[in-house]
């Protein structure tokens, strides 16, 4: 296992400690594991007992990012385990431990089995320009993936997180991470009910954007409609209109829900739900709005001469019409990572 450092000492004489990696702050008693999962107390001291689940080679942009070296491709990789419990969690079957047995999850290898420099030579060996932590929550591993991210930048490489953004940023150094997609659930009630974490979470995760980009990390945010649970007006609003309070830059990816995990009964989403999302998102002034995974082509046009400049069809990416940065028909700086 290995040597955790986000947590404190609870009630010493049983040995109890409190994780403050994230907002959730179990209290974890000795010989247990926090909500995640993955972070074990050993004696009175916290350590990561994760196991890796999937590592793969992915288009940057089925993160998703747009706006972060487009057209190239991502290592990724991710740990079984999730500080949320998402009824609708299309990879539930690695991100809710509770729900595996031993037997299965000791299969595959643990985290200290893997070295960074074993990630970083297959990821160079993959012609990867970007490590991606995903497919979980990649917060509830932070100390194994911050030693690859810091030496993937040492090697050249960039670090992306996608993550549901409740990680505590004031315990956390994420200097090593370039990027972030963050997935904003719903309001308030949306959390509660169907994320199962507490209310503020919609609060918490809207700072955590702030500050993020204050720090000046790129970051992309991706919401999934859900028909009767955050799509009516009044929520997709609060939504775009908290995006746009932090920075109206940021990209906003609307996603198509299909039915999963516990909400096997759920309605699909339907195109006009995406549209009116759409709409409203561009009446509180967001400028970079996409549809996800319900239709093939996604487009990223230059905001002073209006040009396409960049084409998507599926995950083929043309973007010819960039160059350094930059529209090739006026010069206009695009917003994001290009180099």
């Amino acid at each position: 296992m290995l040597k955790t450092k986000y947590w404190k000492i609870g009630n010493k004489k049983n040995k109890e400690v409190v994780c403050i990696l994230c907002h959730n702050n179990c209290t974890i008693a000795e010989g247990k594991k926090g909500r995640c999962g993955v972070r074990l107390n050993e004696n009175g001291a916290l350590f990561l007992d994760a196991h890796i689940a999937s590592v793969c080679v992915d288009p940057i942009e089925k993160k998703p990012f747009f706006h972060f070296l487009p057209g190239t491709h991502a290592f990724s990789i991710g740990v079984f385990g999730c500080n949320f419990s998402c009824k609708y969690c299309q990879n539930w079957e690695i991100s809710q431990i509770s729900n595996i047995r031993d037997e299965v999850l000791n299969r595959y290898l643990r985290c200290q089995d893997v070295s960074p420099d074993k990630i970083i030579d297959d990821a160079k060996k993959s012609d990867c320009k970007v490590i991606a932590y995903t497919y979980t929550e990649p917060t509830i591993a932070w100390e194994y993936f911050e030693k690859i991210g810091k030496l993937a930048k040492v090697k050249g490489l960039k670090n992306v997180f996608v993550t549901n953004g409740f990680m505590n940023l004031d315990a956390v150094n994420f200097s090593w991470i370039d990027g972030f997609s963050i997935d904003l659930k719903g309001d308030e009630s949306f959390y509660e009910q169907i994320v199962g974490v507490k209310k503020d979470a919609f609060e918490i995760v809207l700072k955590n954007i702030k500050i993020l980009r204050q720090a000046g990390k790129w970051v992309e945010v991706e919401t999934l409609l859900i028909l009767g649970e955050n799509n009516n007006e009044k929520q997709i609003r609060k939504i775009a209109a908290a995006l746009a309070s932090i920075d109206k830059k940021i990209p906003w990816h609307i996603l198509a829900f299909y039915p999963c995990y516990k909400m096997m009964n759920h309605k699909p989403t339907t195109i006009s739900d995406i549209e009116k999302a759409i709409k409203i998102g561009k009446e509180m002034g967001l400028i970079y709005i996409y549809v996800g995974n319900i239709i093939q082509q996604k487009y990223t046009f230059c905001q002073k001469c209006g040009k396409r400049l960049i084409t998507r069809t599926n995950f083929s990416v043309n973007k010819d019409f960039v160059k350094d940065g930059k529209c090739a028909f006026c010069s206009e700086k695009l917003d994001g990572v290009w180099e």
